[in-house]
């Protein structure tokens, strides 16, 4: 259940600042047990905020980069994204593999894209706790079933 939480995007949805539509700039992450794998990153990033914009942005064309995030929800995010009727593109890239920052790109039809961003973070955490909920589930089942 530990590694499930780890992969919540709840530390993104913690920094949103939704009164002013940009995220807040302080970053009070618990420390992982992943930390530092990729070098030392987190020093790096230290101070700076978990979600942003970049400069070219607009309000139906965005690039938001978040920090300490790589493909795991690079990924989860696009897919959830798309899925959404007034979405004409959304895609994600990591910069370089050393960096510890993924860029996340959404093309709306005219619909803010920062209302679409939130509304797919707050997707993905259901959808994981669905799967904690069918793994303790799963799990209790099998502890009863095996007399344990």
């Amino acid at each position: 259940m530990n590694l499930i939480l780890f992969l919540l995007p709840a530390s993104i949805l913690r920094f949103w600042n939704e009164e002013n539509r940009y995220p807040l700039a302080t970053t009070n992450t618990p420390q992982s047990d992943m930390a530092g794998i990729r070098g030392e990153e987190d020093d790096v990033n230290e101070g700076l905020p978990k979600l942003e914009t970049t400069p070219e942005s607009t309000t139906t064309s965005t690039t938001f980069v978040m920090r300490n995030e790589d493909h795991t929800l690079g990924n989860a995010l696009r897919i959830v994204i798309s899925r959404n009727p007034n979405v004409t593109f959304c895609g994600y890239s990591v910069p370089h593999p050393l960096e510890s920052k993924m860029h996340l790109h959404i093309q709306t039809k005219g619909e803010e894209e920062d209302e679409t961003l939130l509304p797919g973070l707050k997707e993905i955490m259901s959808m994981c706790d669905h799967l904690g909920d069918v793994f303790d589930e799963a799990e209790s089942e099998y502890y009863i079933s095996s007399g344990r």
